[in-house]
């Protein structure tokens, strides 16, 4: 059995994951990353915008509730 959450990351995937680490630093660490500009408010096109990508890559993924699970391996 392949287990999904082990398997290889793909380009696309270590390209996002590595342009959110870019633009967290760059928010973190440059002051002038937190103004605006002639493209709008940069936080949101240096970390949101892809945190959104990577996520939907993931096919927006959302972590499972430990009660949730537990009640549900309990039913069955």
């Amino acid at each position: 059995m392949s287990n999904p959450s082990r398997a290889t990351p793909s380009l696309l995937d270590q390209v996002l994951c590595t342009a959110l680490a870019v633009g967290l630093v760059l928010v973190a660490l440059l002051p002038g990353a937190r103004a605006t500009s002639a493209i709008g408010w940069l936080p949101m096109w240096l970390v949101a915008m892809p945190a959104l990508a990577w996520w939907s890559l993931h096919g927006f993924a959302l972590p499972a509730r430990v009660g949730v699970q537990a009640a549900a391996t309990a039913v069955a």
